[in-house]
């Protein structure tokens, strides 16, 4: 546990294997996967999420954003 009282990165699933697939995503999608944009991808994200079912470590399930549309996509999933 963290100083916070709150899991580790490592404990939250964020270790080694998380990683690996973030750079996998990234080298695959330099550029945001997000239609129209053009900016560096700066974010792996799940494209469906983890707590819905989507695979953690499958690459299949993930996808370069650039900041920006991470955030707006995150936020759409969280207020759902």
């Amino acid at each position: 546990m963290s100083v916070q009282g709150r899991p580790s990165a490592r404990e939250r699933g964020y270790g080694a294997r998380h990683r690996a697939w973030r750079a996998a995503i990234l080298e695959r999608d330099p550029i945001c996967k997000h239609p129209g944009c053009n900016q560096r991808s700066a974010n792996a994200d799940h494209i469906i999420p983890i707590r819905q079912g989507g695979a953690r470590f499958d690459v299949a399930n993930g996808q370069g954003l650039c900041h920006k549309h991470h955030s707006a996509k995150t936020g759409r999933e969280t207020r759902r």
